[in-house]
C-alpha cells in the first residue's frame, strides 16, 4: 500500500501574531510517501519522483541538478536555488537512482514492514548551498504547527456545522482559501487578491472577498483589507486601482457594512475624511450629467454618474449595475458616517436619496421604451434594461464589444440587490421568472457550460436557479433571499456551487469546466456571503436565524450549528436539534447583545412540512408564531433562549 501526505507548514512561525505576518510565514511544503506491506513475505518496492522544468516567456527551461549529497538526502537544484530536498532513511532501502531529473528509490520491505521517504520544497528562494536547513526536520512536529496556524488564523471566524460534513469542509476551505490567496502590502495591510494565481487585488472583486470575509468573523483580515483601498483613493477621492471605475462604490458599500458589524467607531473616525471624500465625488460626478434637454426636460442619464467600462469589457454606458453600487455604496457610508455623528452625513444622505430617484427616473424612461417579455406561463412582463439607450439585448445596440453578461450576470437586476428597487414590489417577481425562464437555459455565446438546450429543458430543475457564463455574478441568490422566497434560494444554493468545485482541492473556478482561475476567490466570497444568508440575516432591525436552511436537514436525529456568527447586533449562536420522531424540534440561542433590535425570527421547517402545532419559549417571549412560513418571532433577550416547536 502507497499513501502520499501533502501539506504546507509554516517555517518561521514569528512571535508576530498579526495577520499580516501570519500571511508573510515562509511556506514548506513537506510531500511524505509511505509504503506498507501488508502481507506476510518481503515484498519489493519502487518510488519515482520526476522533477519537471518550467518554461519562461521566450520557451527557455532551466535545468535541474539533483545530487546525492548523503546516505539518506538527495537535493534537486534548479537555477542555482533549492527546488527540493528529498530525506530517505537508510532503514531497509536497495537502491537510489538517479538518471536526468528522476529519483527512483527501491525498497526490499519485510513482512508487515513500512518505508518511507519526505520531500520538502521550500516556498522561498534557497541557494545551493542552503539545503541544510531543510535537513533533520521532524515532519510530525510540521504537520502539528500547520495545525495550530490555521487553528489560530481561523479562531475568531464563525463555525458552521451542518448534517453535511462535506459541505462543512467546503466552508473552511473557503476561508482558507481566500486567506491564502491573499498577499501582504507594505507588511501592514491584507492584499485581497480575486484569484490565488493571477489578477492581483482588484478594485471592484476584491471587495467582494473583504464582505465575505467580515461577514464570517474574520473582522481583521476585512479591516486591512479595506485599508489596503483606501490607500488607493487619489486626490479627487476616486478609487484608482486600475481595473474599472466602480470600485469606488463597492469599497464605500463594503465598509459601510463592515462598520455596521463590528461598530469600531475609531476606526471610521480614522478614515472618514477619505470617506467623506469619496463620497463627494460621487456627487460630482453626477452633476457632470445633470443636463437638460432642448424640450426642458431632464435627459434620461440626468444624475446618474458618468458612464465607465465594467469587467472586461471596454464599452463605456450607463449601466444600472455600475450606478446601482455608486448609489449603494454612498447611501450605506452616509448611514455609518451618521452614526458616528459627523456633520456631512444628512447631507450625504440626502445625496444618495436624491441618486435613486434619479437611477429610477432612468430606469422607468428606459423600460417604457422596451418591448415586454414572455414567460413559460403564457403571461408577459415589463422588461430589465442594463443601461440606458439599450432597448433590447446589449450585444445587439454594442456589436462587436464582446462581452454578453451585462443583461445577466451585470443587468438591472442589480438594483434590487442594492436597494433601488424595492425587492418586495410587484415587477421584482416578473424579473426573477424571466430569468429562470430564459437567462438561465441559454446556451452558445450566453453559457460556459457544456450543457445542451435538451440536457437543461429535460432535467430543468438541476440545472437551472444560475446563469452559465459566471454564475456568482449574477446574485439572484440574494434576491431570493431578500423576498424570503424560501425553496427558489435553496435550489439557487446548492445548484449554483458545484459545477465550478475542484473536488480535489475544494475550491471554485473562475467558469465551468475547470476554466479561468483555479481558486477565484471572488467567486468564492460570494459563496461564502450566500452561506452566510442561508443561515444568519439582517432584515431591517430584525434578526433571522436558519431563514434558509433545508428541511432535509430537519430529519429525525439531525442538528445544526452555528457559533459567533458576526451580526449588525453583535455575534449570535444557535443550535437547532430535530426529534420529529417524536414530533418536536428543539433550538437554543446565544442572542446578541451590543446593538438593540426589535425580534429574532427563528425559522424551522419539518422534513414533511407539518404545520406548527404548539410552542413553547424560555428565555424571552414569542411575539408571534407564522405557521404559514415557519416562523417563531421572538423578543430580544439578555439571556439564553430555548424553542420547543411541536407538530
Amino acid at each position: 500500500e502507497y499513501r502520499e501526505r501533502v501539506f504546507v507548514a509554516p517555517f518561521d512561525r514569528a512571535t508576530d501574531t498579526t495577520l499580516a505576518a501570519a500571511l508573510s510565514l515562509k511556506s514548506l511544503c513537506v510531500a511524505e510517501f509511505a509504503v506498507e506491506n501488508t502481507t506476510s513475505q518481503p515484498r519489493q518496492a519502487s518510488l519515482a519522483l520526476n522533477f519537471s522544468c518550467f518554461r519562461d516567456k521566450e520557451g527557455n527551461a532551466p535545468g535541474v541538478v539533483i545530487t546525492k549529497v548523503a546516505g539518506d538526502t538527495v537535493v534537486v537544484e534548479m537555477d542555482r536555488r533549492i527546488l527540493g530536498v528529498l530525506n530517505i532513511p537508510r532503514l531497509r532501502m536497495n537502491t537510489c537512482t538517479i538518471k536526468a531529473n528522476m529519483v527512483r528509490l527501491s525498497w526490499s520491505v519485510a513482512a508487515h514492514g513500512t518505508c518511507a521517504a519526505i520531500l520538502y520544497l521550500p516556498g522561498w528562494d534557497v541557494p545551493a548551498k542552503g539545503s541544510e536547513m531543510l535537513t533533520g526536520l521532524f515532519p510530525e512536529k510540521l504537520f502539528q504547527q500547520t495545525q495550530a496556524h490555521w487553528t489560530e488564523v481561523m479562531a475568531p471566524a464563525m463555525q458552521v456545522r451542518t448534517p453535511e460534513p462535506y459541505l462543512d469542509d467546503i466552508y473552511r476551505a473557503s476561508l482558507v482559501h481566500c486567506m491564502m490567496a491573499a498577499r501582504t502590502f507594505e507588511e501592514r495591510f491584507v492584499e485581497p487578491w480575486i484569484g490565488s494565481d493571477r489578477y492581483g487585488p482588484l478594485d471592484s472583486e476584491s471587495q467582494v472577498i473583504i464582505n465575505s470575509m467580515g461577514l464570517w468573523g474574520l473582522s481583521e483580515f476585512a479591516q486591512s483589507g479595506l485599508d489596503y483601498f483606501l490607500g488607493r483613493y487619489n486626490e479627487k477621492g476616486f478609487l484608482a486601482n486600475g481595473y474599472t471605475i466602480i470600485g469606488t462604490g463597492q469599497n464605500l458599500w463594503t465598509l459601510g457594512q463592515h462598520y455596521f458589524l463590528t461598530r469600531d467607531e475609531g476606526w471610521l473616525r480614522q478614515i472618514a475624511a477619505t470617506v467623506e471624500k469619496a463620497c463627494r465625488w460621487i456627487a460630482e460626478e453626477r452633476k457632470k450629467t445633470m443636463k437638460m434637454a432642448r424640450n426642458g426636460e431632464k435627459m434620461p442619464e440626468y444624475g446618474l454618474v458618468t458612464p465607465g467600462v465594467l469587467a472586461d469589457w471596454n464599452r463605456y454606458a450607463y449601466y444600472f449595475y455600475a450606478n446601482a453600487l455608486y448609489y449603494a455604496g454612498l447611501d450605506t457610508a452616509a448611514k455609518a458616517l451618521h452614526e458616528m455623528g459627523s456633520d456631512s452625513a444628512d447631507e450625504l444622505l440626502e445625496e444618495a436619496r436624491a441618486f435613486r430617484t434619479d437611477i429610477l427616473r432612468a430606469y422607468r424612461w428606459n423600460q417604457t421604451r422596451m418591448p415586454v417579455v414572455p414567460l413559460d406561463n403564457g403571461t408577459w412582463v415589463p422588461a430589465n434594461p442594463s443601461s440606458v439607450y439599450t432597448f433590447g439585448l446589449t450585444k445587439d445596440f454594442y456589436k462587436g464589444n464582446g462581452s454578453v453578461g451585462h443583461d445577466v450576470e451585470l443587468g438591472g437586476q442589480h438594483l434590487i440587490n442594492f436597494g433601488v428597487l424595492d425587492s418586495g414590489a410587484r415587477e421584482v417577481a416578473g424579473i426573477m421568472d424571466y430569468m429562470e425562464d430564459n437567462w438561465f437555459y441559454l446556451t452558445g455565446e450566453y453559457s460556459l457550460a457544456k450543457y445542451t438546450q435538451e440536457q437543461m429543458e429535460a432535467n430543468w430543475f438541476t440545472y437551472g436557479g444560475f446563469s452559465k457564463l459566471q454564475p456568482y455574478y449574477t446574485r439572484n441568490g440574494e434576491i431570493y433571499a431578500m423576498r424570503d422566497d424560501v425553496k427558489p434560494f435553496i435550489r439557487t444554493y446548492f445548484n449554483s456551487f458545484p459545477p465550478t468545485l475542484s473536488t480535489e482541492t475544494l475550491a471554485l473556478w473562475e467558469h465551468f469546466n475547470a476554466f479561468g482561475a483555479p481558486n477565484k476567490t471572488h467567486e468564492t466570497g460570494l459563496f461564502l456571503r450566500m452561506t452566510r444568508l442561508m443561515f444568519v440575516m439582517e432584515r431591517g432591525n430584525s434578526l433571522w436565524l436558519a431563514p434558509f436552511v433545508t428541511n432535509n436537514w430537519m430529519k429525525e436525529g439531525l442538528s445544526t450549528d452555528v457559533k459567533n456568527a458576526p451580526t449588525y447586533f453583535g455575534p449570535v449562536s444557535y443550535r437547532i436539534e430535530s426529534h420529529v420522531a417524536d414530533n418536536h424540534i428543539d433550538a437554543t440561542i446565544v442572542p446578541p447583545t451590543r446593538n438593540p433590535l426589535d425580534e429574532i425570527v427563528l425559522r424551522v421547517r419539518h422534513p414533511e412540512n407539518k404545520p406548527m402545532r404548539n410552542v413553547k419559549v424560555e428565555g424571552t417571549q414569542c411575539i408571534e408564531t407564522d405557521v404559514t412560513r415557519d416562523i417563531v418571532r421572538l423578543k430580544p433577550s439578555q439571556d439564553m433562549i430555548t424553542v420547543h416547536v411541536e407538530y
